[in-house]
């Protein structure tokens, strides 16, 4: 909570946010674009009047759907309806916390046999594990939907396993709630369908293992009914997608999607120093608890062969399945520790460093993620910091309400902490933003330019061939390179001019003169 995003921005992030703030204050999920009729009627491209995350408007129209399910955004929504905006960006890091609630519950539970303090163990350090991943934290810290869809999803698994051995209904619609609210976060969260019928199949009595079947399936059809009522309001019928993602799909992609996977896993604040005892959990799973090794696998599994076609799937993609890789692991440290421990109680000097090997490993993994709580500079995608924040916001003191700003992947965040109309004047050609340039000059609306990205300069470059583009504000925030990964950077706004007259020196506005108190930015 201490990390948690004060504000957002880029796609997924910003879109997320912007569609339950709409949700709460104007009842739609659907967000305005103004500026997509007048690019329309200059016969422009519309595309760059939008922010990346969102359809097109229909023809002469402004408002648009995200390309993004509503689940997410719904959740949000909560948040915001009871506690305002503290309440949206809180809303994730609560639910990172019952994710790993939900993955010591599952652990614990996978192991009915054993002694209870054993099972314990299990689950705590499965849930360190997942809690000190630095992805896991990194994902937790913005609204974005990978957290939400991995506690949803272990949610619905612990459930039907605890629907299928104890012969329970209610937990049946349990794990059906949970199944149908992970795919209102995540439509390819629907995969968990498999891991759950394993663990049906895997842990129920051979006669009433399928009870649970139809109260789940029942459960699941209840939560999907309020996606399609969205699908149908906001693109025509129930069964049209959000998303093109289908067109990145491509056997091609497996190879490099699997080698960029298996680099990303193995980095050393992830599983690099566990590998040893992740096998070794494998193998002691086999030898003793094939049930809960099956589990996993099918789990793990379902989620990764599905998704390797993705030509954009990064390890987030499949944070859903990094709990059964935490479980696998603890079970490796839990026996490793077991099979050291003297009988006796008197350790030897070997003994008592093989023992404490796992420590190692997990402390030299997790040594600068546990650092996180106590400062430090820290970034992730989609993340504003508090000064960030507050720059956005100071925007509107230097730009007029009619302004408009071009800008790359902050064009989001422009337009929901600024308050000021944005464009990405990037996908146009130059032909075309001289007739942006030309609609706004009638219209009287002044112009500027946020250099927030590499894709920013070809815009500036035009400009500067017509007009006088004058560097009036700077501030640090995101800066996004071409493949839409942001540093933090000075970022200056440009104010295109017919005329260079020469500025008086107090006519620009460094962000930290809005705040007298702080020091000058770089």
């Amino acid at each position: 909570f201490g990390r948690a995003a004060h504000g957002v921005t880029g796609s997924d992030p910003c879109a997320y946010a912007q569609m339950a703030v709409d949700l709460v204050q104007h009842g739609t999920l659907l967000h305005r674009f103004p500026l997509a009729p007048l690019a329309v009627e200059v016969g422009i491209a519309s595309w760059p009047t939008v922010h990346v995350g969102y359809h097109l408007p229909a023809p002469g129209e402004s408002l648009a759907a995200s390309v993004w399910p509503p689940g997410m955004s719904w959740l949000l929504a909560a948040g915001y309806g009871l506690a305002g905006e503290r309440g949206l960006l809180a809303a994730t890091p609560l639910l990172g916390l019952l994710a790993l609630a939900a993955a010591g519950a599952l652990t614990y539970d996978l192991f009915p046999e054993r002694e209870t303090s054993e099972r314990l163990w299990l689950a705590a350090v499965a849930v360190f594990i997942l809690a000190t991943s630095r992805r896991q934290i990194e994902l937790a810290v913005v609204p974005m939907s990978d957290v939400p869809a991995q506690m949803f999803s272990t949610l619905a698994t612990w459930a039907t396993v605890r629907a299928a051995r104890r012969r329970a209904l209610g937990w049946g619609v349990a794990a059906g709630a949970a199944l149908g609210a992970a795919y209102l976060v995540r439509h390819t969260q629907l995969l968990m369908i498999a891991p759950m019928i394993a663990a049906a199949r895997l842990f129920g009595p051979p006669r009433e293992r399928w009870r649970w079947f139809l109260p789940a399936a029942l459960a699941a059809a209840v939560l999907a009914v309020p996606d399609l009522w969205y699908h149908r309001i906001a693109f025509g019928s129930p069964f049209i997608p959000e998303s093109e993602e289908l067109a990145n799909f491509a056997l091609a992609n497996v190879v490099p999607i699997a080698r960029g996977l298996v680099v990303e896993f193995s980095r050393t604040n992830e599983y690099f120093y566990l590998l040893p005892f992740l096998a070794g959990g494998a193998w002691a799973l086999w030898r003793s608890e094939r049930p809960a090794l099956a589990l996993w696998v099918m789990w793990v599994a379902t989620l990764i062969l599905f998704h390797l076609p993705y030509s954009v799937l990064r390890l987030r993609g499949i944070l859903s399945a990094m709990p059964a890789f935490a479980g696998v692991t603890a079970f490796g440290i839990v026996a490793w520790v077991r099979r050291w421990w003297p009988t006796n109680g008197r350790f030897g000097l070997a003994p008592a460093l093989l023992i404490i090997l796992p420590a190692l490993a997990l402390g030299a993994r997790s040594r600068l993620t546990l650092r996180l709580p106590f400062g430090g500079q820290f970034s992730t995608f989609g993340y504003l910091n508090s000064d960030q924040r507050s720059a956005v916001e100071k925007m509107a003191q230097v730009v007029p309400p009619d302004g408009v700003i071009g800008s790359s992947l902050n064009s989001g965040a422009v337009d929901l902490y600024a308050g000021r109309e944005a464009f990405r004047p990037a996908y146009w050609t130059e032909t075309e933003f001289d007739k942006f340039l030309g609609a706004m000059d009638s219209a009287g609306r002044p112009v500027y330019l946020l250099r927030d990205g590499e894709e920013m300069d070809a815009p500036l470059d035009w400009a500067r061939k017509r007009l006088c583009p004058t560097a009036i504000w700077n501030a640090n925030l995101p800066f996004f390179s071409p493949d839409g990964q942001a540093s933090d950077a000075n970022v200056t706004l440009w104010q295109l001019t017919p005329s260079c007259a020469p500025a008086s020196p107090s006519s620009f506005v460094s962000h930290s003169s809005l705040f007298p108190q702080e020091a000058n930015l770089p």
